[in-house]
């Protein structure tokens, strides 16, 4: 018996074939006698099957045993694998597109996911790069609403059971389907982030294809009519009739009968909604959408992997940690920081009061911990600041006891640094409402995500309001040994102060445009009343003590403002003295001043 079947079904994939093959004998740390390959071609003409024909042999000698199917008419994606995978025996089965090319230890990583995990989990998705998909995934547990089929992993047993893929289905959503389908009986699925393939789907950014325009929103109609309500059938009906009847950027020759042809497959799949009207699993349908998206879908996340590929010696990133000993927040956090795909990781964890988790950091022998305890409740300030001083990386991050990080949240902003050479970078994050028993110390309720600080570095604007979230900044070591750490008096914004002083000496900040991390505020409004009084007092405080720093406009600050090059000149010439420059750039700056500094002075 195999240990895994790989199915790879073409259609007009010529320019891809010799990518895929190569990656596929280039896999590493995995025996190939015991994985099989089966191609099926949907009835190519441009010239697939001649390009496959010479690399059969080189197949045949690495792997169990490689099977051809050509087919004589093209029965779509879902009934192509299915047909594929009657072929083998293994215990794994392997969806694979053709126009991807699999990191040398994709394979590899996979199947360690797949041994180490529990047995109700069914299937394993691969992250795609340059552009990750955007749906949001459990940072904990890795768990994914839906998976992708561009490169999955499903076992066989389980597979075979519930029937492979929904035929009716032709091309585009059958993954979702096929993941909603094992949720409906009680399988989870897990995204494997270290498990790297490349996907060319696009030929440039946003691309629109035809075929995956009515390939997309024909499923999406279909998987409202099995899976939705009423009312999001209704919605999905009128959608289409929306592209129907109103032309858009996205219209083609061909759209409207290809619409007509959606209507017709349409009552197959509400007869049988009766069936998934009774599961546990509760489908999501927000436009065209099958899950929350975080930002960043056409963000090319390839360039971080590709940069630090090449470094001789990956640098050490400190990951800083204030708690307070809650454990169950703790957990999850430590969690997020052992699912990061860069590895070159220590944490320093400063509990502010008497030691406690001496017994717990033994639950994490993944991760490298540099644990000291305060020994009584000085503050964030004073545990922050004690954090700085034991870290020995060379690039520093914060994360708070109750926040989480994304899997590739550490890579991003590394990567970004190193590619710009920059001192200090940060991403996008989620904000969540969240009710935290204060007992338990347990997440008892999530609010809506949301995705509220999402902007470029302006120095200015910066000076009056903070929209950086402690958990999204990665900076270089040297800031805070020039700028030193926390200021003790501010319990809060204490973060906020921090980067304004390193923005004194290093500016812009590098933005990775990408959702990476998630930062929780209270869920209900009466729960933050007295936290919002709190922040709203160091809020003015921090205003107060940024009014004293001595800050310089550089020329870059003022660009955009005079509409050209300008002299960089302190700001205390500016507003006060008035330096000579030219009386529009005085207005400008004035204004602006008035508009956004006349709190702070």
């Amino acid at each position: 018996m195999t240990l895994l079947d790989i199915s790879i079904v073409t259609y007009n994939a010529q320019q891809h074939i010799d990518k895929l093959i190569v990656s596929l004998l280039a896999q590493q740390q995995i025996d190939l006698q015991r994985v099989s390959i089966t191609f099926l071609d949907n009835c190519s003409y441009d010239g697939t099957l001649a390009r496959l024909q010479p690399h059969l042999a080189p197949l045949e000698a690495s792997f169990y045993r490689v099977n051809l199917i050509t087919m004589q008419e093209n029965g779509g994606f879902g009934r192509g694998h299915n047909r594929a995978l009657a072929e083998g025996d293994g215990e794994y089965v392997f969806i694979l597109n053709p126009d991807i090319e699999l990191h040398p230890l994709a394979l590899a990583t996979l199947l360690a996911a797949a041994a180490a995990s529990d047995a109700k989990v069914a299937a394993w998705e691969a992250r795609q790069l340059p552009y990750e998909h955007p749906k949001i995934y459990d940072p904990v547990t890795l768990e994914v609403s839906w998976a992708s089929a561009a490169a999955l992993m499903v076992r066989r047993s389980v597979f075979s059971a519930i029937g492979g893929f929904d035929s009716v289905i032709f091309l585009y959503g059958e993954d979702v389907e096929l993941s909603w389908r094992l949720q409906h009986f009680g399988w989870r699925l897990q995204y494997v982030p270290r498990a790297i393939v490349w996907h060319y789907t696009y030929s440039e950014v946003d691309e629109i294809k035809p075929l995956a325009f009515v390939g997309s929103t024909r499923a999406n109609l279909l998987l409202r009519s099995r899976y939705g309500t009423v009312n999001e059938v209704i919605k999905g009906l009128r959608m289409q009739l929306g592209i129907l009847l109103i032309p858009s950027r996205h219209h083609f020759r061909g759209q409207r009968r290809a619409i007509l042809g959606t209507f017709r497959r349409f009552w197959g799949m509400w007869q049988q909604r009766a069936t998934y009207q009774q599961s546990p699993h509760r489908p999501y349908f927000s436009g065209w959408d099958y899950s929350p998206h975080r930002h960043g879908a056409f963000y090319d996340a390839g360039l971080a992997v590709k940069t630090l590929a090449t470094l001789p010696k990956p640098p050490k990133i400190s990951l800083l940690i204030r708690t307070m000993g809650r454990q169950p927040l703790l957990r999850m956090a430590l969690q997020s920081v052992v699912n990061q795909t860069y590895r070159h990781i220590e944490v320093v964890l400063i509990e502010d009061g008497v030691a406690t988790l001496n017994d717990f950091i033994l639950g994490f022998p993944a991760l490298d911990i540099r644990y000291h305890a305060l020994g009584e409740n000085r503050g964030r300030c004073i545990a922050g600041n004690t954090a700085l001083e034991l870290a020995t990386g060379e690039y520093l991050l914060f994360l708070d006891e109750d926040d989480l990080l994304y899997a590739d949240h550490l890579e991003q902003l590394l990567g970004a640094l190193l590619r710009q050479q920059g001192k200090v970078a940060y991403s996008y994050t989620y904000e969540i409402p969240s009710d935290i028993d204060p007992q338990q110390n347990t997440v008892v309720a999530e609010g809506e995500y949301l995705q509220r600080f999402n902007r470029h570095f302006h120095f200015i604007p910066f000076l009056s309001l903070n929209y950086i979230p402690i958990n999204a900044v990665l900076f270089h070591r040297s800031l805070y040994e020039l700028c030193g750490g926390f200021d003790p008096e501010l319990e809060m914004m204490e973060d906020w102060n921090l980067w304004v002083r390193f923005s004194l000496h290093y500016r812009p900040f590098i933005r990775v445009a990408k959702t990476t991390a998630l930062y929780r505020v209270p869920l209900y409004p009466d729960m933050g009343l007295e936290r919002r009084q709190r922040l709203i007092d160091y809020l003015h405080l921090a205003r107060e003590k940024q009014a004293r720093l001595p800050l310089t406009l550089q020329v870059s600050d003022l660009q955009d403002l005079s509409g050209g090059m300008v002299e960089a000149v302190s700001l205390e010439e500016i507003l006060v003295n008035r330096a000579p420059n030219s009386g529009r750039l005085i207005r400008l700056v004035m204004a602006l001043y008035r508009r956004t500094l006349g709190r702070l002075l």
